[in-house]
């Protein structure tokens, strides 16, 4: 079964044209689930800003081959329209906030019931608008099961946290 493992990553400025990298782990092992903020920093109408970073697809490669890949981020999430609905919560996922005139999104989902498994390596990753062209601030956590050894973890920089 391997041991949980949970990591934090933060880009206050996403990088344009770069996905935005929410776990990337080699060994065996797998992936139970994130907890995402995401807040977009340009004024613009979507698609160009606003929520318009939800347009991207979060991809989960599974040993090199994509196992997974959403429509949009927030069907990842297991909803739609720019979580028009407002806030949700259920066991394994859900919406803990949106600010539409902030442009601010947390939500959170866990693979609890179907786990991701992977015998050498493991990639999710989340565009930020359909061509990583939205600017946003992105940070997770990200949980998995995984045999020793593994990677390094992600080192925290002074300027994720301010």
């Amino acid at each position: 079964m391997g041991r949980l493992h949970a990591v934090w990553r933060r880009e206050r400025q996403v990088k344009p044209g770069e996905s935005y990298m929410i776990l990337k782990a080699k060994g065996r092992g797998h992936y139970v689930g994130v907890y995402m903020y995401m807040r977009g920093l340009s004024l613009k109408n979507p698609p160009a800003g606003g929520l318009g970073f939800l347009e991207g697809n979060v991809r989960i490669e599974v040993d090199g081959e994509v196992a997974y890949q959403a429509t949009g981020t927030e069907d990842y999430f297991l909803s739609g329209w720019y979580f028009s609905g407002g806030p949700y919560t259920a066991p394994f996922h859900g919406l803990i906030h949106k600010s539409d005139e902030n442009h601010e999104i947390a939500a959170y989902r866990f693979h609890i019931l179907d786990p991701i498994s992977f015998r050498e390596s493991l990639t999710v990753t989340t565009p930020h608008g359909e061509w990583n062209e939205v600017e946003a601030d992105y940070s997770s956590v990200a949980y998995w099961y995984q045999l020793e050894p593994h990677i390094s973890f992600y080192r925290l920089r002074e300027e994720d946290l301010y």
